[in-house]
């Protein structure tokens, strides 16, 4: 096993209460979901925004655009039905900042899919919704399934979506039974086909599953704080020789 940075997720930081130490603003995503779609819509219009220009302009100077790896940008379902969102990506395409391909917008499983306009179709939500991966798709934008296993994840739901990644809610490694999802997990990326990519999140200390298992599962990818804190994209650089032998070390032990 050879560990390498595979790619980076933006993430929200509240730097002007805490600078030593900020905080995700759990308030302001609450505030825009209690004021309704519309500023939920717009909370996400900046975030692209924001975190795209930041990657690519606040880089260290060594590194060059043909370097940037793939960039994760959480967005709520409803954000991608609304014409504002897709003509956002059209201009950050035409700006030539960062290619389509290394964009990928991730939904939580813990939000339901947007209510179709016709209540008279069973399911029309979901095939509305899938008309509009596929708008975003043909840009080369890929999406990501983040929380399998909680809220509304369902095994439909998924084979219809078919994203590009699945990223397994951090319960699976807190938990007894844990083992199972991850290997059902696999088994379902396998059968519905494509080149799916299985994430485990929130992999920390107190994980119930070893790095060694989860290879040997099929899991080949993992994201939490033990090996890969929030850091300013500023200081994005290659992975540390002290984190790369941590890993390989955690590995060797099984």
């Amino acid at each position: 096993m050879h560990p390498r940075i595979w790619g980076w997720e933006a993430l929200a930081r509240d730097t002007l209460s805490n600078k030593e130490d900020p905080k995700a603003p759990f308030i302001l995503f609450k505030t825009a979901e209690q004021w309704g779609v519309r500023f939920q819509v717009e909370l996400d219009l900046y975030f692209l925004d924001k975190a795209i220009t930041t990657y690519t302009t606040e880089k260290p100077s060594t590194r060059r655009i043909d370097d940037l790896k793939p960039l994760t940008i959480n967005i709520y379902p409803e954000s991608l039905i609304r014409t504002s969102y897709h003509q956002e990506l059209l201009r950050i395409l035409n700006q030539g900042k960062i290619s389509m391909d290394l964009i990928h917008l991730e939904i939580s499983e813990k939000t339901p899919i947007p209510k179709s306009n016709n209540p008279h179709v069973q399911d029309e939500e979901m095939v509305e919704f899938i008309e509009v991966i596929n708008k975003f798709s043909k840009l080369a934008v890929k999406f990501v399934i983040d929380d399998f296993g909680v809220g509304y994840a369902s095994t439909s739901r998924l084979t219809r979506l078919k994203p590009a990644i699945i990223k397994i809610d951090r319960d699976a490694l807190l938990h007894p039974l844990g083992r199972y999802t991850i290997r059902y997990t696999v088994e379902l990326a396998k059968n519905i086909g494509g080149d799916m990519m299985i994430v485990v999140e929130g992999f920390e200390k107190g994980s119930m599953i070893t790095i060694r298992e989860l290879w040997e599962y099929g899991i080949h990818y993992i994201q939490g704080h033990l090996y890969g804190p929030a850091i300013p994209v500023s200081e994005l650089d290659r992975m540390s020789l002290e984190v790369f032998n941590n890993i390989r070390q955690a590995f060797n032990n099984g």
